[in-house]
């Protein structure tokens, strides 16, 4: 994940105080990097977490909110797949739900 500094100002201020996150603290902080941009708005990706990531010849960059994530593309194409389909279930979910407490039926068409 790639955070702009306010945002991971946020992330280390969250988990600041909590002695049950130490080992989240641990986890996330020990492989951080900070990174610069060169001249031309590029950075250059530590080899540890090119290997982590599986990145090879192509990245995918795909924002998540207030950050970014980079992605082996191949990984990155079943993850998308897989997070389409269980948002269209989440959705199809709250839409159920939704109904019964209005009181409607729902008849599985529409």
């Amino acid at each position: 994940m790639v955070y702009p500094f306010s945002e991971w100002s946020k992330v280390t201020d969250a988990t600041a105080d909590s002695i049950q996150l130490r080992r989240v603290n641990r986890a996330v902080f020990a492989a951080a990097f900070s990174l610069k941009f060169d001249s031309q708005g590029r950075i250059t990706l530590p080899l540890t977490l090119r290997e982590y990531a599986g990145i090879r010849d192509q990245v995918v960059v795909a924002g998540a909110n207030t950050y970014l994530e980079l992605w082996n593309k191949e990984e990155w194409e079943a993850e998308k797949t897989a997070s389409r389909e269980q948002a269209r279930q989440i959705k199809e979910n709250m839409e159920t739900q939704g109904e019964v407490r209005s009181g409607n039926t729902y008849s599985g068409t529409r």
